[in-house]
Formats: structure tokens, sequence, C-alpha cells
């Protein structure tokens, strides 16, 4: 038996998802992450479908409401006693309110501090659900603290060695 095989000539990082440049990599960077459960295809493209060409106001929005009802459908999975969907549902929520803060053009937004908030809210109630090895630390900054995360390995034994990882503005 012959098979005939279609020749791909474009990659499916060809295809536009918006018009505006920075709006077309964000969704792709977000698509990328669905391999974590870290984004749904499905919302995603819920949310795309309600984006404007290089509306920020627009983007911030969608992402937003899209945030809030994973948000809040985690609330619900958790006193419902369904772990394992609530921890996934926080975990995308977390990855929502994060993606509504990449496109801020207003950096005194009091929206971006509470996005902020939310994000870390939502991916520590996550790991808390999922069984992730890992927990929220407070490093000692000047006068303040700065959220973190540390994750041991559950397979070192003694002294392992530390990696610290800063990431940037959209992480």
């Amino acid at each position: 038996m012959t098979e005939e095989f279609i020749k791909f000539n474009n990659p499916w990082s060809s295809q536009k998802f918006s018009k505006n440049m920075l709006q077309d990599a964000l969704v792709k960077h977000v698509l990328g992450l669905v391999n974590y459960r870290m984004a749904d295809v499905g919302e995603v493209l819920d949310v795309n479908a309600n984006l404007k060409n290089g509306d920020e106001q627009t983007w911030i929005s969608a992402w937003a409401t899209m945030a809030n009802r994973l948000q809040e459908r985690a609330v619900q999975y958790e006193q419902a006693n369904k772990l394992v969907s609530a921890g996934s549902a926080y975990l995308r929520a977390s990855t929502y309110w994060r993606v509504a803060l990449m496109y801020f053009g207003d950096v005194a937004d009091p929206r971006i501090r509470q996005y902020c908030r939310l994000s870390q809210s939502c991916y520590d109630k996550s790991m808390k659900l999922s069984g992730y090895p890992g927990k929220a630390i407070e490093i000692p900054y000047e006068n303040t603290t700065l959220p973190g995360h540390y994750f041991q390995s559950p397979h070192a034994n003694g002294k392992s060695p530390l990696l610290i990882v800063v990431p940037g503005r959209d992480t």
C-alpha cells in the first residue's frame, strides 16, 4: 500500500491569531503552556476570539475575565472536595491573571498589583492542592520582602545545589 503524504509548507507558528505582532506572539506563548497544563486550548481560543487587534484594554479585560471565571470555578471545586480539578483550575487562573499583565502600558494602573497578587495566590493554592513539591516563600529585600517559590527535589539527599531563577517582567 502506498500512502500519499502531505508536504507541510507552513508551520503552525506561521498562523496569525492577530494582526498585532505582540498579541499574536503572546497568544502563541500561552498556547505553549498547554503541555504543562498551565493553559487550555479552548480557553485561549475563547479569549482570542474576543480580542481587538492592538487594543490594550480588551486584552486586559478578556484575560482577567477568563482568570476570574476559572478562579471562581476552582473555589467551587475546592468546596466540593474536588481537589484535583480545583488545583488545575487555580493553575490556569494563575496563568491568565499573569497573561493579562503582559500588555499593560500604564505602570501606575492599580490592576497590576491586584492581578499580580491574584496570580500568585492562585498559583500557591494550585501547588498546595496538587501536591507539587514546592512552597511559597518570602525573600527579605531592603525594607520589604519579595515573593518566591522554593522547590526541592524529593530525590535530593543532604546538601544539593541551589538554582535561583529570576524571571522577566512578564512572569
